[in-house]
């Protein structure tokens, strides 16, 4: 969780402390895509390299399917079957809107997902 992390190392930096920042591993300049670098390197004094150290709270290993990073393919791909909880996740989709914000990712809600992506709809909302 990042949530103020930025915030906290330049308020440390800025008044005299040290930043200690603890990474998975070492990288070479310029080889990260600047929107994962939470915390630029001036702000940081000392750096912990640990190679089991986990990017997600409660120690559970970096998954870069939720992320976004990797896809999966089609073959992979859950479906639902055809039942209540898919007629409810449809209903839910055809009542969006452009650009409607909604959540699609937990309980009955994450049916919507899996049927737009059936649908091809979210290429159509977004």
């Amino acid at each position: 969780m990042y949530l103020d992390a930025l915030v906290i190392a330049q308020a440390v930096h800025n008044n005299g402390g040290i930043v200690m920042m603890q990474v998975q591993k070492m990288v070479k300049k310029a080889t990260l895509h600047p929107k994962s670098v939470r915390i630029p390197g001036y702000l940081v004094d000392i750096v912990v390299v640990d190679p089991d150290q986990t990017q997600l709270y409660g120690g559970a290993p970096v998954n870069r399917f939720i992320s976004g990073d990797f896809t999966l393919d089609d073959s992979t791909k859950l479906s639902l079957p055809l039942n209540q909880r898919k007629l409810v996740a449809r209903r839910a989709l055809f009542e969006m809107r452009k650009g409607a914000v909604g959540n699609v990712g937990v309980g009955i809600a994450d049916g919507i997902g899996l049927v737009a992506e059936k649908k091809v709809v979210l290429m159509t909302l977004f």
